[in-house]
């Protein structure tokens, strides 16, 4: 499916280099650099998260490497993020980083994707801009580009659902942060894919929200979380439901799929209406509930969560896209109407905090 995307380009704006240390330069040589992406800002607990998608050139071919990016606000130049080279390590430079099971792609330019954590109260940039910091291996200088500045989308707000899964200790990883699954971009040409761009894998903790399971690793059991229901996270059809793939045995990676199609697992897409999908995947086979055209209610059980599919151990994906396509669709936010974090993972409890319409921080433990 073709994802159909805001572009908000803006040339890079070059200013004087004031007061550059020796071996420092401004350059305006390199291609400029843009934001094509910038997807609805969604709130945690502690933050304003603004989504968006930075396009580079192939500035590793002139000898370049990019050293650390510093987010600004345009007008006041004050810094909001600082982005170092364990962050870059999530640049997309061509399919094979993403997955066995693309056809590699010869892509003409580099994508980095970046989530700016704004404080949720306080004064917010109008417009935010970045100062990019390379490094000339050639000529042995550092050099310096400044552009790439784009408007948030604060008039937006993401949706609303119910949680899909219930429960105590919840942990909901790889939303509310920079790497997998929001960096992950698919490419076919001109089509750009972001299905799981913000999908998150859920575990369950024990009580000292140390660990996910007890006992064998390498058996499903094992993991808090096996076997526990899954419930429809809003009202619609139930577009399309894959069942009958052998599980994984805990975190052996033992049943892996040998296309994309089975990356999922056994799983269930539901239409959520006016273009809206929401994916579940991973469950146990033969414990869905629902078929092909089944209207089922938010709260409906659909099925008990498991290890299928490309899985290391037992948990629940799940993401909201517009477009029924796992991967060629264009993922989109989301963020639970009510829930209560009691605690943070490696630290433990927490006075209760009620929080309404938020998506949590990834290391939040959650209570429905």
């Amino acid at each position: 499916m073709h994802t159909k995307v805001l572009l908000n380009i803006m040339l890079a704006v070059l200013i004087s280099c004031i007061g550059c240390r020796k071996g420092e330069t401004l350059e305006t040589t390199l291609e400029a650099i843009e934001v094509i992406l910038n997807d609805t800002p969604f709130p945690s607990e502690t933050y304003l998260r603004i989504p968006y998608t930075l396009r580079f050139g192939e500035f590793e071919k002139e000898g370049l490497k990019l050293k650390q990016i510093t987010v600004m606000d345009s007008q006041s130049r004050s810094e909001l993020l600082k982005i170092g080279e364990d962050e870059l390590e999530f640049m997309i430079r061509d399919n094979t980083m993403l997955t066995l099971f693309l056809v590699p792609e010869n892509l003409k330019h580099y994508y980095l994707s970046v989530q700016l954590p704004l404080p949720i109260e306080g004064a917010r940039p109008g417009k935010v801009l970045h100062r990019f910091e390379f490094s000339d291996t050639v000529n042995n200088k550092t050099i310096y580009q400044e552009g790439a500045v784009f408007t948030p989308r604060y008039g937006e707000t993401p949706m609303v659902i119910t949680s899909p899964v219930k429960g105590n200790r919840n942990v909901f990883l790889s939303h509310s942060t920079m790497n997998y699954h929001f960096y992950l971009i698919f490419f076919n040409g001109d089509s750009m894919g972001t299905g799981p761009r913000f999908a998150f894998d859920q575990v369950e903790v024990n009580d000292a929200m140390t660990s996910s399971y007890e006992g064998d690793p390498g058996v499903n059991e094992s993991y808090f979380n096996y076997g526990d229901t899954i419930y429809a996270a809003a009202d619609g059809r139930v577009f399309e439901v894959r069942d009958g793939i052998i599980e994984n045995n805990g975190n052996q990676m033992d049943q892996l799929p040998f296309s994309m199609a089975g990356v999922p697992g056994n799983y269930m897409i539901q239409d959520i209406g006016d273009g809206k999908y929401a994916f579940y995947a991973h469950l146990i086979p033969g414990s869905l509930r629902v078929d092909a055209g089944d209207i089922i209610k938010t709260g409906d059980p659909i099925g008990r969560l498991g290890n299928s599919g490309y899985s290391g151990m037992p948990h629940l994906h799940f993401n909201l896209a517009i477009g029924s396509d796992s991967f060629w669709s264009t993922g989109i936010p989301f963020v639970f109407g009510n829930c209560i974090r009691v605690g943070i993972v490696n630290q433990g409890m927490l006075t209760p905090l009620s929080l309404n319409n938020v998506m949590p921080e990834q290391l939040s433990v959650i209570a429905f």
